[in-house]
């Protein structure tokens, strides 16, 4: 986001359209999603406008919480009638995660377990989830992950448990891991912030 338009200003569906070249059918979705993300504001009597700078910016904690929830929720709602498909998907993005870090490329990796917890949320079946997920998915590429080896032995574990159809257990499996993951973005918070903003952490945090 480069600033260009200030805050409150209008955005014109139909313009905007025209000036793209395309219907106002992509327009309408890009603005659905950037009022999701919080860069533009909604209301039935304004339209749509540029939402203020935040200056409460999103941190990494609370990315893994929100997407924690997500998963445990979507499992929840859809591990008890599972779809093969839905295995599959798993299974090829641990897959390519696996890959990834066996030669080292690390943003290979991030996109392969970012597929792996869209996969998870898949689960459910709504939309309206998987757009949710997405948008914090999205957030959380911003910020570097440590490779661990318990990443790959619960995502295994979560699957192994859903193909053999034990959906509580399967819950539990993700509860733990997304509580592992918090606890893991928690402890890395403080270093990534520092990092964000130009200055060492401080002594003592990771």
């Amino acid at each position: 986001m480069r600033g260009v338009l200030r805050a409150g200003a209008h955005l014109r569906q139909f313009e905007i359209a025209m000036r793209l070249g395309v219907s106002p059918t992509p327009v309408r979705e890009a603005f659905s999603q950037l009022a999701l993300e919080g860069y533009v504001e909604w209301n039935a009597y304004r339209g749509v406008t540029v939402a203020a700078r935040r200056e409460d910016p999103i941190g990494l904690a609370d990315v893994y919480r929100i997407r924690a929830d997500l998963e445990v929720l979507a499992v929840r709602r859809g591990a008890q009638s599972i779809r093969p498909e839905a295995i599959r998907l798993l299974e090829d993005a641990e897959r390519e995660a696996r890959a990834a870090e066996l030669a080292e490329d690390a943003e290979r990796w991030q996109l392969a377990n970012s597929e792996f917890h869209a996969g998870l949320v898949a689960i459910a079946g709504s939309p309206l989830l998987d757009r949710i997920m997405a948008s914090v998915l999205r957030q959380s590429l911003f910020f570097a992950r440590a490779l661990t080896p318990r990443i790959h032995r619960d995502h295994r574990e979560i699957i192994r448990l859903l193909k053999s159809g034990r959906a509580d257990d399967a819950v539990r499996a993700v509860a733990s891991h997304a509580r592992a993951n918090v606890d893991d973005a928690r402890q890395r918070e403080p270093a990534v912030e520092a990092e964000l903003r130009g200055r060492p952490a401080a002594k003592g945090r990771r």
